[in-house]
């Protein structure tokens, strides 16, 4: 629906009115409208958008980590597709 109504759009932003700091990136990025949420906005766009992940030295326990273009499954740094 959102790319018939607006097919010159590059990325969706859904600003999600609640105070709570927080967002989402996926299908559709998502942010609060705290004041610290334009960097979580910023971020999400790098899910959705670039398809971007995360990493973590110490992951919480729901994370899960993936292989993508930024991101790396491996730890040890002299097999990392990008150590040079």
């Amino acid at each position: 629906m959102i790319a018939q109504e607006r097919p010159d759009a590059d990325i969706v932003l859904i600003l999600v009115k609640d105070p709570v700091y927080g967002g989402g990136g996926g299908q559709f990025a998502t942010a609060s409208i705290n004041l610290l949420s334009r960097e979580v906005a910023d971020h999400e766009i790098g899910h959705s958008f670039g398809s971007l992940a995360d990493e973590y030295e110490d992951p919480f326990p729901e994370f899960v980590q993936v292989e993508r273009a930024n991101a790396n499954a491996l730890t040890n740094r002299e097999t990392l597709r990008w150590k040079s």
